[in-house]
């Protein structure tokens, strides 16, 4: 599945704009199924997992964007609380982020 390889193999945001932080809260809002079964795959989730602590130093827009991958694994995936409650601890405003069209 080609968006499944898009979303999960390039967790940055190569080209530095707004277009995949768009195409994922469209995806969340219009499918919810698929990014359910793209984050059913526990094996690659917890690779992305470490991939967050890297987007969260980064820009303004790899932040947003591992908030969203942040809101995926935790409403999708089943098994990564303890990593999950890490990141909150490490950065607290991760979990005070909400998914909104911007």
């Amino acid at each position: 599945m080609i968006i499944k390889e898009a979303i999960l193999n390039n967790i940055s945001n190569g080209d530095r704009s707004k277009n995949k932080y768009d195409f994922l809260v469209y995806l969340y809002k219009e499918n919810p199924k698929l990014l359910k079964e793209i984050f059913n795959d526990r094996e690659k989730v917890d690779k992305h997992i470490q991939k967050l602590y890297t987007l969260l130093r980064g820009t303004v827009m790899e932040k947003k964007i591992a908030s969203l991958y942040f809101v995926f694994i935790k409403e999708f995936t089943i098994g990564n609380e303890e990593a999950l409650i890490q990141i909150v601890k490490r950065f607290p405003s991760i979990g005070k982020f909400f998914i909104k069209e911007q």
